[in-house]
């Protein structure tokens, strides 16, 4: 599978991917959920192809799972191994390039609704915001819950507008429906960080 699995990063399009999938039937939902795991640490990768091509393989409830877990656990695994290995010779370069301090910085003073709403965008380079809160002040408690949310806005999207692409430029009301899911949720990350900040502060 592995094999197979390189010879598809290699040559990728939707049509290869639902080949494969057929090829490994019935563990074909084991490749949805790694190929999402794997655009977290290699951004050329194209998440949305994943989410699109998973909805409609799987439906749009099992397809938005697997695109969702596979994510989620990716950009958690990717946050952990630059944590971990902050003081490594190869991070500390990357910190030395223009403006990546002056970034974490700004991510520090503003709070982790920056890096909530980056990745509630689609397209958004997921691996650099994984970085960089690697390399802020946020702890691991806080990035998961950040992920959890934020990544369940990206992935609906994605699914969403992935399941019957024709049907979101058609129908108006799924643009207007995905626009005002994010103002609400951008409301109510707001609220629970400065719940989260208030838990986290000494008494």
């Amino acid at each position: 599978m592995f094999d197979q699995l390189n010879n598809l990063l290699q040559n990728l399009s939707e049509e290869n991917i639902k080949a494969l999938m057929e090829q490994i039937s019935p563990f074909d939902f084991i490749l949805a959920f790694l190929l999402p795991f794997i655009e977290s640490f290699l951004p050329f990768l194209p998440l949305f192809m994943f989410a699109v091509v998973n909805v409609n393989a799987f439906g749009v409830v099992l397809g938005f799972i697997l695109t969702y877990t596979g994510t989620v656990s990716g950009c958690f695994a990717v946050f952990a191994l630059i944590n971990q290995f902050q003081q490594h010779r190869w991070v500390k370069r990357f910190l030395k390039i223009d403006n990546i301090q002056r970034f974490i910085d700004w991510v520090d003073h503003k709070g982790s609704i920056i890096i909530f709403i980056m990745l509630c965008i689609p397209f958004t380079p997921s691996s650099f915001i994984n970085v960089i809160a690697a390399m802020s002040n946020i702890t691991y408690k806080q990035y998961l819950f950040i992920l959890i949310v934020s990544k369940f806005v990206m992935i609906f999207i994605m699914s969403f507008v992935g399941h019957d692409i024709a049907s979101f430029f058609e129908k108006p009301i799924k643009s207007i429906t995905t626009i005002i899911l994010l103002v609400v949720l951008y409301i109510v990350a707001k609220f629970l960080e400065k719940k989260m900040h208030k838990q986290s502060s000494p008494q």
